[in-house]
């Protein structure tokens, strides 16, 4: 291993000089160079971080602003966002992913990829971008994943660094993973990627992206893990669902990033990432199934002896931690309006942090049941 490639770090402060960890500091300086490297891309994306976005808030804030800054992954000359831009591959291809930052040590992590540990993005494991590096990798799976940085995770996920990774199976967009042999893949008519966020609008005040590491204080010690202090304190009081943000806990969020649209008989397909600090509990309207968790499809081989779709009935809650994501399948047969909301639960058991709705709208006329022509008897009045 070369001399530049690595920075030798101090675990202990006041330790002797042999203890310690080394650990990658920043990739190769050679332009273009990508370790693990395995040939030429299908897919060559762009990526800048991290770049400033205001969110705008329906309310005001304790101290009277109506935003709050995010932090956003943008493509190269297109607008930052909230959440970060949705990123959409297909099973197999094989994707190259340049970041570039000017504001600091960043990485990407391909959560539930599994690239090689190069290319992963868990700065601990390999190491932080300080200019650029291209990430390579190949999903060998379809199903609903999602990116994030991974330095110093608790503030730049809270800030925002973080989007959708939707990886298509090889019959492309339309078609989803899920049980259904001899193929295991089904087609729907409507996708809706719901992202439930929530933010605690103090930390979105801090100006120093490594705010709460320790550098040189010892991990072992309690009061390493408080003397930053509000890093152990979150109280979210923006609730927002795929950058919508809430009004209040009553009002659904009509918003077309978060409300959805249907028509009666369509195929609708739900696909649910937890993004915030807090427990997710959700409730939808209507019956529905859950067809995968977490990128991979329930039932399905080779793990299928393992798990099954799972039907949830109308009001049912569900519940999803942090990063934990689902795929839901809907059939609405008649018209109507199908209430969805979070309860965002603290996850030490101290009640509730606050409330989303919004709402699927069903259009059209109902389906009626199939006439049975071997049935002719005459029916009886009502």
């Amino acid at each position: 291993m070369t001399e530049h490639l690595i920075e030798r770090h101090h675990i202990v402060a006041g330790s002797s000089d042999d203890d310690g960890f080394q650990k990658f500091h920043d990739p190769p300086a050679e332009p273009g160079r990508t370790l693990d490297r395995v040939g030429g891309p299908d897919v060559d994306l762009r990526l800048e971080l991290a770049e400033g976005h205001d969110l705008q808030l329906p309310f005001a804030l304790p101290g009277g602003a109506r935003e709050i800054r995010m932090w956003s992954i943008k493509g190269a000359g297109e607008p930052t966002q909230y959440p970060s831009a949705l990123i959409r591959v297909r099973q197999d291809e094989l994707v190259n992913a340049r970041i570039i930052t000017s504001k600091g040590p960043h990485t990407i992590h391909w959560h539930g990829i599994e690239p090689s540990p190069m290319n992963d993005g868990v700065g601990k494991h390999s190491f932080e971008v300080r200019q650029e590096y291209t990430y390579q990798w190949t999903p060998r799976a379809a199903g609903f994943y999602f990116y994030h940085c991974h330095r110093n995770t608790p503030l730049h996920f809270e800030m925002g660094l973080f989007g959708g990774l939707i990886v298509d199976p090889p019959e492309g967009e339309g078609w989803v993973a899920a049980y259904a042999p001899p193929h295991h893949v089904v087609p729907y008519d409507v996708e809706a990627v719901w992202v439930v966020g929530a933010h605690d609008s103090r930390w979105h005040l801090l100006d120093n992206h490594a705010h709460g590491l320790m550098t040189d204080r010892d991990p072992n010690s309690p009061a390493s893990f408080t003397a930053d202090g509000i890093l152990n304190d979150w109280r979210p009081d923006v609730l927002a669902l795929s950058g919508a943000v809430a009004h209040d806990a009553a009002t659904p969020i009509a918003d077309p990033r978060a409300a959805v649209r249907a028509e009666v008989g369509q195929t609708v397909l739900l696909r649910i990432l937890n993004a915030s600090y807090a427990i997710a509990e959700c409730r939808l309207g209507a019956d529905a199934t859950i067809i995968a968790q977490d990128g991979r499809p329930y039932g399905v081989p080779p793990f299928g002896a393992y798990s099954m779709p799972v039907t949830i009935r109308k009001g049912t809650p569900f519940r999803l931690n942090t990063a934990m994501r689902h795929d839901i399948l809907l059939r609405p047969t008649e018209p109507g309006v199908i209430p969805f909301e979070v309860d965002y639960l603290d996850w030490r058991g101290y009640g509730s942090h606050g409330k989303l709705r919004t709402t699927i709208t069903v259009t059209g006329e109902p389906v009626k049941p199939p006439h049975d022509p071997d049935d002719d008897s005459p029916k009886s009045p009502s």
